[in-house]
């Protein structure tokens, strides 16, 4: 799949008309649960995508060309997701920022308690809050395994209802693939997730959005903390797996590396500055949703 770094790309993915035209797709394995699946996590993630599709006849007759079967579409308040069935598997797919009130809600991230420990950001479980009762009822009538996912604001929702399974006891989701995830709790809202459940949070190369919000900077502010283990697609396309919890999103830098930057700055003030532009508008078009598909379908894992 090619990338597509428009500005249509980014805010109405919908929009697009390419959905799972990849190369030599792989079949969905519903059995790989406890590992990194790139042929998974291509079919979820355009599911993601196609979640972000507004027409509901034309979303379902993408999902049935593709063998799957949209069940359920949950839109209550401004949180939308779906649940999608397929071959011995099902899908809880949530959709990522999509308008206005999306934005604000991204950026309402005071913490609130959750009913486990820590906290979680306000803005996010406000939009979980109004559509989880609707999801919890369509999530009742599958006897498949369910996979949980979403891109940007949806990886948040995701994480959200992967976390509510567990606190209420009902059946554990088969795994969590979050793409483009910004961080949804606190350092205690970790302990939701039980050691052996896998979360696989990827994240393609300079994606400002798991950048924020931010995590502690000084005493007294949130201390904000991703879940799950990372898998970074850098800049060379490689593929590189964390440790579990890690959070690293690349904006420090190591005193060497500032130096020469400085002395860059110095030398060639007109180069850095347009260097540095392309560099911020990568940080946008990484998060592009079709850009996570060609990513991930290009991606070489390292060991």
């Amino acid at each position: 799949m090619n990338e597509n770094n428009s500005l249509k790309a980014l805010t109405n993915p919908g929009e697009a008309d390419d959905f799972f035209k990849i190369d030599d797709l792989p079949a969905f394995n519903p059995s790989v649960t406890n590992t990194y699946s790139r042929g998974n996590a291509l079919w979820l993630m355009e599911t993601c995508r196609l979640v972000y599709r507004e027409d509901e006849l034309s979303r379902r007759d993408f999902f049935q060309q593709n063998g799957l079967e949209e069940l359920r579409f949950f839109s209550t308040g401004n949180t939308q997701g779906a649940l999608v069935r397929g071959d011995r598997f099902a899908v809880l797919a949530f959709r990522g920022t999509l308008g206005n009130q999306d934005f604000l809600a991204d950026l309402d991230f005071p913490p609130v308690n959750w009913p486990g420990e820590g906290k979680v950001h306000e803005g996010f479980k406000k939009q979980f809050d109004d559509v989880w009762g609707e999801v919890k009822d369509g999530l009742s009538r599958i006897d498949v395994p369910v996979f949980y996912c979403g891109h940007s604001l949806g990886a948040a929702l995701a994480t959200l209802a992967a976390s509510t399974r567990f606190l209420e006891g009902d059946p554990r989701p088969a795994a969590l693939y979050t793409f483009g995830s910004p961080r949804v709790g606190t350092t205690g809202f970790m302990q939701a997730f039980p050691a052996d459940f896998m979360h696989f949070r990827v994240v393609n190369d300079r994606d400002i959005v798991p950048t924020v919000p931010p995590p502690r900077l000084i005493i007294g502010t949130p201390d904000f903390h991703h879940v799950g283990i990372p898998h970074q697609i850098d800049h060379e396309g490689h593929l590189r797996r964390g440790k579990l919890n890690d959070d690293e999103d690349g904006l420090a830098a190591p005193l060497g590396h500032l130096r020469e930057r400085f002395e860059t700055l110095r030398n060639n003030l007109g180069e850095v500055l347009r260097t540095r532009g392309a560099s911020l508008l990568e940080k946008f078009t990484d998060h592009t949703p079709v850009n996570y598909t060609a990513r991930i379908e290009r991606a070489v894992e390292l060991p």
